[in-house]
């Protein structure tokens, strides 16, 4: 995508397709105008495969955007758990041990910022 979109964009557009599906599948197979019977199934189906196709590309960038953060997430942990499990021998180790405290400590919130749309996005689906 050019852009990058927050999740409310993204969640509203995928609701705007599922809506456009459920509207498409309530129209009649079969329109009447005077005596001329169209048969409609095959634009229905169209535009079926269509709205479906638009939801799919929007719930793969959505799947390939949070994948990134949360493969970030979790580089960062298994980096910080490695240098917590390192045995404390000297004064160095735990001066060591409480920096990477402290780096957790600090991208504590930026976690949980990050986590959070992803939660939502789960439920979207």
């Amino acid at each position: 995508m050019d852009s990058n979109p927050s999740l409310y964009e993204l969640r509203a557009k995928i609701e705007y397709y599922a809506g456009f599906e459920r509207e498409i599948e309530e129209l009649s197979s079969i329109v009447t105008v005077d005596f001329i019977e169209l048969n409609t199934e095959a634009i229905k189906l169209a535009f079926l495969v269509e709205a479906k196709a638009w939801k799919m590309v929007l719930c793969r960038f959505l799947n390939e955007q949070y994948k990134e953060k949360m493969a970030a997430i979790t580089a960062f942990i298994v980096e910080e758990m490695k240098n917590l499990a390192r045995p404390i021998q000297d004064l160095d180790d735990v001066r060591f041990a409480m920096e990477s405290l402290s780096q957790i400590r600090n991208n504590e919130i930026q976690m949980d910022m990050t986590l959070g749309p992803i939660e939502v996005c789960d439920l979207l689906f």
